[in-house]
C-alpha cells in the first residue's frame, strides 16, 4: 500500500495514522488493501491493485481510478464516489464500488450517470453501460458471499496493520484464494478533534501465498487421504502425493474470524443460493486423476451454509463421488460456531502433513472459533480425525495463534481416541525474514503416539508479485517415517485458472515429478 500527499510528489509506503489532504492518491497492490476514515466517521475501503485519489476528506468525495472500493457511510451523511461512468451518491449506506458496477447491501445508493439518477437498493447491483443507461438486478453471488467482499468484510481490522507469512489462515480470507496473513497489531489511530484529514486507519500488505492446503486436488478429502511418497506403506492407507492448489474448501464466511468483522448489516436476510465449481486435472509418473467438484452456498442473516460434493476418476483413489463439506456457520460479534464436515486449514505447513500436528484438513466436527484482541482461539470435537497411518478416530483439537515478528506463533493440542485419548502438542512460526522475498515457516512437536515431528518450510512472496507465481519448499519428518522434501508451484494464469507443478522426494525413495491444472467457474 503506498500514497502520494497532495496532486504532485513523490508515493511513499503508506503508515496507519497518516494523514492524506485532498489530492492525495492512494494505491494498493497485489493481495494488498487499505481501509480510510474520515472525518465524518465514515469509512472507505480499498480492495487490491485499487487506485484511489481523495477530492474532499470532509464530504467523503473520491474517485476510484481503478480497482474497487467498499464503504460504510455513516447515518446522517453522504458520501460520492466517481467511476467511470458516474458518480455514486449514498447517504447512511453500505456498498461496493468497482467504477462501473454498485452494490447495495444496506439501505439505498443513487447512482447517477448522463442519462439521470438510478436507485440500487439493498440486495441489488447497479451496472453503468457506456451511454449512462445503468441495469439494475439482483446483486450477483460472486459479489456476496462468494466474492472479494468477504476479504473485506471480516479481513480488516480497525486500527491495525498488516504483515503477511504463510502462517495460519486469518479471519476474512477467500478459501478460493485462501491467503494466509498474521497480524502485527499496531495502535489504534484516533483522530484528533477538528482534523479534516484522511485517516489510513488500517492496511494490509498480504505477501504471502495463496496457501495451498484446500482440496488434495479435490480427491475425497485429505481426512481420507494423508500424504507422501513412502516406500512399503499400502497405498490404501497412505495416498501417493500431496497434491493441493488453491480452490479453497469451506468458503469465506465460515472460515474468518469473526470477532474481529464489522457487523453485517441488521436487515441482510438472504443471499443465494449460489454455485461454485472446480474442474482439476494431475498427472504424475504414478498415476492420475481428473474430477469436478461444486459447492452450492448460500447465506441467511447471520448463517452461512455449504454442501460440496467431488466427483473424480482417479487411479490412486478409484472413481467415485464424495461428499467434501456439508456445515452451517453462525456468526456474530463475539465469533463463530460451525457444524458438520468443514476444512481444517489453520497452523504454517503447507506442503504436506507428515511435519505437522494436524494431519487431516476435512473432519466432522463441532468448532467454536473467536479473538480475543490479538489471540485467536480454535476448538473443535472431530469424529472423523485422520492420523497419517492407522484407521480415523474420534478427538480433541485446540489451537492458539498470537502475532509476533511481524508474523504468527501457533500453540496446538489434538488428542487422539485410537491413542488412547493421549494429547500431542506442536507450536509453529512463520515470519518474513526478507521482507516481500522470503518468508520462513516451522512447526515441532509430538503427536499423540509420542512420535517427534518437525517440518521447516520456505516461501517466496517477490515471485507472485512479479510473476503470478506461488512457491512453497518444504522438508518434514516424522518419528518412524521417511523424511519427505517437497516443492509446491502455483503458476496464476487468471482469477479461474491455475497451473501446478510438484516435486517430492522422501528417503529412500526416487524422486517424483507432477503437473495440473484447476480451473473455478461459477459464483
Amino acid at each position: 500500500v503506498k500514497h502520494r500527499v497532495g496532486a504532485t510528489g513523490n508515493f511513499v509506503a503508506s503508515k496507519v495514522g497518516a494523514q492524506l489532504p485532498a489530492g492525495s492518491r492512494v494505491q494498493t497492490g497485489a493481495r494488498s488493501k487499505c481501509a480510510l476514515k474520515f472525518p465524518n466517521g465514515g469509512v472507505i475501503r480499498m480492495g487490491e491493485r485499487s487506485d484511489l485519489v481523495i477530492q474532499s476528506p470532509t464530504d467523503t468525495s473520491v474517485k476510484l481510478s481503478g480497482g474497487q472500493l467498499w464503504a460504510k457511510v455513516i447515518a446522517g451523511t453522504t458520501a460520492r464516489v466517481e467511476g467511470s461512468y458516474g458518480v455514486a451518491v449514498v447517504k447512511g449506506t453500505e456498498w461496493t464500488f468497482d467504477g462501473v458496477a454498485i452494490t447495495c447491501f444496506d439501505g439505498i445508493v443513487s447512482y447517477e450517470t448522463a442519462a439521470g439518477a438510478t436507485d440500487v437498493p439493498m440486495g441489488y447491483e447497479g451496472r453503468a453501460n457506456a451511454d449512462g443507461t445503468v441495469a439494475r438486478s439482483p446483486a450477483p453471488g460472486r459479489e456476496y458471499p462468494g466474492g472479494d467482499l468477504i476479504q473485506w468484510f471480516g479481513g480488516m481490522v480497525e486500527g491495525v496493520s498488516v504483515a503477511a507469512t504463510p502462517g495460519a489462515s486469518p479471519g476474512g480470507t477467500r478459501k478460493e484464494q485462501n491467503i494466509s496473513v498474521d497480524r502485527a497489531i499496531a495502535e489504534a489511530v484516533t483522530p484528533e478533534a477538528g482534523n479534516l484529514h484522511v485517516i489510513v486507519e488500517s492496511l494490509q500488505t498480504t505477501t504471502a501465498a495463496a496457501r495451498a492446503r484446500a482440496s488434495v486436488a479435490a480427491d475425497p478429502a485429505r481426512a481420507d487421504a494423508p500424504w507422501g511418497f513412502f516406500p512399503g506403506v499400502d497405498p490404501n492407507t497412505l495416498a501417493p502425493l500431496s497434491l493441493s492448489h488453491p480452490i479453497g474448501a469451506g468458503g469465506a464466511l465460515a472460515s474468518s474470524r469473526l470477532g474481529q468483522a464489522p457487523e453485517l448489516p441488521d436487515r441482510q436476510y438472504f443471499f443465494g443460493p449460489y454455485t461454485a465449481a472446480d474442474a482439476f486435472g494431475y498427472v504424475t509418473d504414478g498415476g492420475g486423476t481428473l474430477g469436478l467438484r461444486v459447492r452450492p452456498h448460500a447465506v441467511w442473516g447471520p448463517v452461512y451454509l455449504e454442501v460440496g460434493a467431488t466427483t473424480r476418476i482417479s487411479k490412486w483413489y478409484g472413481d467415485g463421488t464424495d461428499i467434501t463439506e456439508a456445515f452451517a456457520t453462525y456468526r456474530d460479534e463475539w465469533g463463530e460456531a460451525t457444524v458438520g464436515r468443514q476444512r481444517f486449514l489453520e497452523g504454517p505447513v503447507n506442503n504436506s502433513r507428515l511435519g505437522s500436528l494436524l494431519t487431516f484438513d476435512t473432519g466432522d466436527a463441532v468448532r467454536a472459533q473467536a479473538a480475543f484482541g490479538k489471540l485467536s482461539v480454535d476448538a473443535a470435537y472431530v469424529r472423523t480425525m485422520a492420523p497419517i497411518i492407522g484407521p480415523k478416530a474420534r478427538g480433541w483439537y485446540g489451537r492458539l495463534e498470537y502475532p509476533v515478528l511481524d508474523g504468527s506463533a501457533g500453540l496446538n493440542i489434538v488428542t487422539n481416541q485410537a491413542a488412547g485419548g493421549d494429547a500431542g502438542f506442536s507450536v509453529d512460526l512463520a515470519a518474513p525474514v526478507i521482507r516481500g522475498q522470503l518468508d520462513l515457516y516451522g512447526e515441532y512437536g509430538v503427536d499423540p503416539f509420542d512420535r517427534e515431528l518437525y517440518t521447516i518450510g520456505a516461501y517466496f512472496p517477490g515471485l507472485y508479485q512479479s510473476e503470478d507465481v506461488d512457491l512453497f519448499v518444504e522438508y518434514a519428518a516424522r518419528e518412524e517415517l521417511p523424511s519427505l522434501a517437497t516443492l509446491r508451484l502455483y503458476k496464476h494464469f487468471s482469477e479461474e485458472l491455475t497451473g501446478v507443478f510438484s516435486l517430492d522426494k522422501a528417503s529412500g525413495d526416487s524422486l517424483h515429478v507432477g503437473a495440473g491444472a484447476i480451473w473455478r467457474f461459477g459464483d
